[in-house]
């Protein structure tokens, strides 16, 4: 489940519909699992709710299924409901058409990236850490250049904010006072 979630904050992350905001927060869209939603019609395993900019995958379908005849996976859901977030609308035309075509080679230069494989070691590792460790190891060791330069980093700096935020980490615990410190170089 896990794999297809940050798979698909990384597709929002590199189309530009998530970002983080000056004062450290989540802007744009968001990915929410559920059992169960009144955003999702009964049979269908996801939705693009604009009006709260929330995809909804259901729980059950993160592991593949079929819908309308049509078999698909986890990571194809979440390809599929990120381009209604492009289009910015439910339907399924030559636009939509268009917009799963380039989350399509988003997606397969995300995973053909040597990066997303250490990334997925990395995070399997970390993911072994208590949130403590994480912090005492991590954190509270770092200058707050260190931290800047660990945050705003070209190649890991997305990374090592969800980390931040899978540990529950806060302004308070980090060097410099700011999960996302202002860009100033």
């Amino acid at each position: 489940m896990m794999d297809a979630i940050s798979f698909g904050n990384r597709l929002l992350r590199k189309l530009g519909l998530r970002f983080c905001g000056p004062q450290g927060e989540r802007v744009g869209w968001e990915i929410e699992v559920v059992g169960d939603s009144p955003e999702l019609a009964k049979d269908s395993p996801g939705c693009a709710c604009f009006r709260n900019s929330t995809i909804y995958l259901r729980r059950s379908a993160l592991n593949g299924g079929e819908y309308r005849g049509k078999h698909f996976y986890g990571p194809e859901l979440v390809q599929h409901e990120v381009a209604h977030a492009v289009t910015g609308s439910p339907d399924h035309d030559k636009i939509f058409d268009a917009a799963l075509l380039t989350v399509e080679l988003v997606s397969h230069a995300i995973r053909s990236s040597p990066a997303f494989a250490e990334e997925q070691v990395l995070l399997d590792a970390i993911g072994k850490m208590t949130p403590e460790d994480f912090k005492t190891l991590i954190v509270q060791k770092m200058t707050p250049e260190q931290f800047w330069t660990a945050v705003w980093s070209r190649d890991t700096g997305l990374l090592f904010k969800r980390l931040l935020a899978a540990a529950g980490i806060t302004d308070a615990d980090v060097p410099g006072g700011r999960l996302c410190p202002p860009w100033s170089k």
